[in-house]
């Protein structure tokens, strides 16, 4: 027998075995075919009636996304705002799935997809009413050939039916976990300085210790004697008379001019109170205490803040309080502090990253130019000698001044 042909009856013996798995396995595509009922209700969705979204993947509480108002609240982490960003590109992704190719007609396909009650996410739409509007189960995603494309295992109600749809809804709807979390759908940013707004200063009460008080502040800059003479100059002589910016630490009745080195420090406190953020929401309580975000809170921030442009606008101001650490199950501090911000706001409770409170949690010598290396080690040695001398004894002061001449 010839090479060739022998070559070709092996390709034909390939050929006929990967028919044959192909055509006993329930999981493979059957493209295009008529939709089923599930799907169609999804694509006849009225979305300006969608008032309630329910999120839902493993052993998890679902995440429920309620409408209110021009707005959205999530009714299972206690009504706390959801970020309508978010929502919003849920709804969009799921607006945008209009046709699909079949990949699985039995239930017994569900587990490899990933669109069964163990591993699935759980989408489900509501009017008003409480009407269901449409449900669909999200699985695993593929690789997709096309850039920019993502493409991804869904079923519709509870149809047997598995599709392949190119869609985003997996990401768009946060269905990477094991369980859906709240918290994916807070809106975080719980304050943000409006435009043309520049924050002022920043005063950081601990209990047991004097506030800390930094900054921002304008001085004239030096006089200049030489006339501009082109355009180009006055130019620069209008720039170089424009107000100067530093600041200023004040701690007690000490008060220090922050140098450049530490300007930056300066900087990020005051920055910092620009855009607040948090991590998650907690349970309202009506004793605050409990989270020791009360009047003994481990930190008060009050931050001030007026026009930039206008250096005699009135000030406004925030009050934020950042409260316990969260124990874990050994008892431990955990990563996270108890967050509060007054106004608005005073009912919500929420909680933030540790690095969050280190950042407000600033001392006088975060502000203060570093002692240089070698002064600061000779300062060392020469403590640790005196140390180990016995102290001269005192001089008599028959006077009784106190003075030891």
């Amino acid at each position: 027998m010839s090479k060739s042909i022998f070559l070709g009856l092996a390709v034909l013996a390939v050929l006929a075995v990967a028919w044959l798995f192909v055509d006993s396995s329930p999981y493979t595509s059957t493209g295009d075919t008529k939709l089923s009922e599930g799907f169609e209700r999804l694509r006849g969705v009225d979305h300006s009636r969608v008032a309630k979204l329910v999120l839902a993947k493993g052993k998890g509480r679902p995440a429920e996304l309620v409408k209110k108002g021009d707005g959205w609240v999530i009714a299972s982490l206690y009504d706390y705002p959801a970020d309508a960003e978010k929502v919003d590109k849920v709804l969009e992704s799921l607006k945008g799935i209009r046709t699909g190719v079949e990949a699985g007609q039995a239930e017994a396909s569900h587990s490899h997809f990933e669109v069964d009650k163990r591993k699935g996410g759980f989408i489900t739409l509501f009017d008003a009413s409480g009407t269901e509007l449409a449900k669909l189960v999200v699985g695993k995603t593929l690789q997709s050939g096309a850039i920019g494309t993502s493409q991804v295992f869904a079923r519709f109600g509870d149809e047997a039916v598995t599709y392949r749809l190119e869609s985003t809804v997996r990401s768009d709807a946060n269905l990477w976990g094991d369980e859906v979390e709240g918290k994916n759908y807070l809106q975080k940013k719980i304050f943000e300085l409006a435009e043309g707004l520049e924050v002022q200063t920043v005063r950081v009460k601990r209990p047991d210790q004097p506030d800390l008080v930094v900054e921002r502040r304008l001085r004239e800059p030096p006089a200049t004697e030489d006339a501009a003479t082109d355009d180009a100059t006055k130019e620069d002589e209008a720039e170089a008379k424009k107000p100067e910016e530093y600041f200023v630490v004040t701690v007690g009745s000490e008060t220090h001019e922050v140098d450049a080195a530490k300007e930056w420090t300066a900087k990020g406190l005051l920055n910092r109170a620009k855009s607040i953020a948090v991590a998650d929401a907690v349970a309202p309580k009506p004793d605050l205490g409990e989270y020791g975000l009360d009047e003994q809170a481990q930190l008060e921030a009050t931050v001030s803040y007026r026009q930039a442009a206008d250096p005699e606008a009135e000030a406004q101001s925030l009050v934020l309080r950042i409260g316990n650490a969260i124990k874990g199950d050994d008892g431990a501090d955990e990563n996270y502090h108890f967050i509060l911000l007054e106004g608005e706001n005073a009912a919500r409770p929420y909680l933030i990253q540790k690095f969050g409170f280190d950042g407000w949690n600033k001392k006088l010598e975060d502000f203060l130019p570093d002692p240089p290396a070698e002064e600061e080690a000779a300062s060392e040695s020469t403590s640790g000698e005196r140390g180990s001398e016995e102290p001269a004894p005192a001089e008599p002061d028959p006077a009784g001044t106190g003075s030891s001449e």
